[in-house]
């Protein structure tokens, strides 16, 4: 990614100046600009082990690979449809026995910072359970 400098000794120097005769310069700025600032990498899929509290249905099956690219608001579905629980009933999924991340939360992004043993440690409760 070359990116050009103007010669001008009275403007301080910056990594990207925009040139207003090449409009190339201008869309390369940009692409610059929208590029994530640190990529994370990441599997494709994940481990992702389900663990009950208290008085939750039990798991035939509690590890599952799933796409690292999906929302936390599909493992709910998911999770409701193997404990067979209807689509009115609440279900609370909390990582690291702490929280509840919010739904839109890419699996990935939390994989990266929450894995235990390259596996994502879920809990799941039909109450509320932690704060």
């Amino acid at each position: 990614m070359a990116s050009t400098q103007q010669s001008n000794p009275s403007s301080p120097k910056s990594p990207v100046s925009v040139s207003t005769n090449n409009p190339n310069d201008a869309t390369q700025a940009t692409q610059l600009k929208k590029s994530p600032l640190v990529v994370i990498p990441y599997p494709a899929k994940i481990v992702v082990h389900f663990r009950h509290i208290g008085a939750a249905p039990i798991l035939k099956q509690k590890k599952f690979k799933v796409g690292s690219d999906k929302l936390f608001l599909s493992l709910g579905n998911f999770l409701k449809s193997q404990l067979k629980l209807s689509s009115n009933d609440k279900i609370y999924i909390y990582c690291n026995q702490a929280f509840q991340p919010s739904f839109d939360e890419r699996l990935g992004d939390l994989y990266s910072c929450f894995c235990i043993g390259k596996e994502l440690v879920l809990h799941y409760s039909l109450v509320p359970a932690w704060a």
